[in-house]
């Protein structure tokens, strides 16, 4: 894998990755991706981990603007997070969320698909501000999954979408998506909400 990635990685425009964890270490020195745009990472035989030193990858890649993580923990990759303008994360946990929020000031969409089944949310932190955050989507499968909006305030929302199953609809995620909307509603053009009829 390693040496065909070095062979391709000046033409590269797009990149789905899909290994196993211990793989990723083999990529940090791979470099330039000047023409790579998306990138698509995701990890099994356990999620990738943070357990020391970020792991430098794709800091060549003076184009990339969209960023999906898969099974993995934003914190083990050492991206440059400063450029990217989409970010797209599945089963990535909460807290790991917000400190990708917390690295990316040019963020324009943000879409968070499921979260981890052992998921423990302990923060207690007030809403955390992204000024240039128009699109969030979240695309759940249990009732967790909206915890995110408590901790998010987007003076430039304008497309929110909240969709798929959720295991029950309640008064408080009623109260949760009033709070975030009081926060956000002043630019909101487009708001969309799917959920699944027999899990509600």
């Amino acid at each position: 894998m390693h040496s065909l990635i070095l062979r391709h990685a000046s033409r590269l425009q797009s990149l789905e990755l899909f290994t196993h964890r211990d793989c990723f270490f083999e990529l940090a020195d791979i470099r330039p991706f000047p023409l790579l745009r998306d990138l698509m990472l995701g990890s099994f035989g356990g999620m990738l981990q943070s357990s020391g030193a970020p792991i430098p990858v794709f800091s060549g890649a003076p184009l990339l603007r969209h960023l999906s993580l898969e099974d993995m923990a934003p914190s083990a990759l050492l991206m440059p997070w400063s450029q990217l303008t989409k970010f797209t994360g599945v089963l990535v946990s909460l807290q790991e969320c917000l400190g990708v929020l917390r690295l990316t000031p040019s963020l324009c969409e943000f879409i968070r698909c499921n979260s981890p089944e052992d998921e423990e949310i302990l923060i207690q932190d007030p809403p955390m501000h992204h000024s240039n955050i128009n699109s969030l989507t979240i695309q759940a499968s249990d009732e967790v999954d909206h915890d995110i909006l408590e901790f998010l305030t987007l003076p430039r929302l304008q497309n929110f979408r909240l969709g798929d199953r959720f295991g029950r609809w309640t008064e408080e995620l009623d109260d949760i998506i009033l709070r975030f909307l009081s926060r956000t509603s002043a630019t909101l053009r487009t708001f969309a909400i799917g959920l699944s009829p027999w899990m509600a």
